[in-house]
């Protein structure tokens, strides 16, 4: 019976021994697009290596087990779980085009494209990426604050042109929403 992750360090050395199962298996070679929730970390050498939620997130797991228990595992609970540990990476992100160039290429080696699907999760606070890119939401957020910090210490012309700008971007996540207000 598989037994679910109970901490990050359980999904990591998961992550770092996929490859090397997956080398030993065609049959888990042969099911490697259909994989949509990958997770995915930096090695000590600084490369990059990823496995499915599937096989993420169960202890004690090798090639044997997962085709075993294949059918049988849930990759909703799997998910849930590492979802404690891990963060999607925004696609809008250089660490999303660099990690799914690395998926790309990983599953390359074994004849296989990702899922048009598939999102790519990162370990939060992960040693082995560049700094403020291991919690793509929170480096965001934390951009997001210095920026109104800054703003708060400009003058009123400064400020007003701004939020001028700001308002004018076509990227605007909210398009139609009237003026931002910043008060200095």
């Amino acid at each position: 019976m598989l037994k679910i992750v109970t901490s990050a360090e359980q999904a990591y050395e998961n992550i770092l021994k996929f490859e090397s199962e997956l080398k030993s298996s065609a049959k888990m070679q042969s099911r490697l697009s259909y994989a949509r929730a990958w997770y995915g970390c930096r090695n000590q050498k600084g490369a990059w290596c990823f496995a499915p939620a599937k096989f993420a997130g169960y202890q004690d797991i090798d090639a044997q087990c997962f085709l075993d228990e294949a059918e049988a595992a849930d990759g909703r609970r799997t998910e849930a779980q590492l979802n404690m540990f891990f963060s999607a990476i925004n696609p809008a992100t250089p660490l999303h085009a660099e990690a799914n160039a690395a998926l790309f290429a990983f599953l390359a080696r074994y004849g296989k494209i990702p899922s048009m699907k598939a999102r790519i999760n990162v370990m939060r606070n992960d040693p082995n990426l560049p700094a403020g890119a291991s919690s793509p939401v929170e480096a965001q957020d934390a951009v997001v604050a210095l920026m109104l910090a800054v703003s708060k210490t400009l003058p009123p012309a400064q400020l007003q042109s701004l939020v001028a700008e700001l308002t004018k971007n076509p990227c605007s996540p909210t398009p139609g929403v009237g003026p931002i207000e910043l008060t200095a």
